[in-house]
């Protein structure tokens, strides 16, 4: 049985600190015990990138210098671009794996996403 890990940015309730962690749903629920707010989940997608790092999605990668997000459409995870059409995400249906590398995520390095 495969074990479906996320990746969870939550807040103190008391200290307001926010955290992120990499939990699998038996970690999770025990760390709501603590009373932790949620504040994204972000599903592992069972990949990994040229240099073995997991990728989640909402991270932003780099394939031959172009900046993409994996974001979950219909049934997979997609390679999508920092522009819109029509309010449409453009998405690659499939990437290779051995081009791709993880540079951040939206929380932590949402620069990333800015156009220059």
């Amino acid at each position: 049985m495969r074990e479906i890990k996320f990746r969870y940015r939550v807040q103190s309730p008391i200290s307001k600190k926010i955290e992120m962690f990499h939990w699998t749903l038996k970690h999770m629920e025990l760390f709501t015990t603590f009373h932790w707010t949620v504040l994204s989940r972000d599903q592992y997608t069972e990949l990994k990138d040229k240099n073995k790092v997991e990728i989640y999605e909402n991270d932003i990668v780099s394939k031959h210098g172009v900046k993409y997000y994996v974001k979950w459409i219909t049934n997979g995870y997609k390679l999508c671009t920092l522009k819109c059409k029509n309010n449409e995400y453009i998405c690659e249906l499939s990437f290779q794996l051995d081009n791709i590398i993880v540079i951040g995520n939206i929380y932590k390095t949402h620069e990333l996403l800015e156009e220059k």
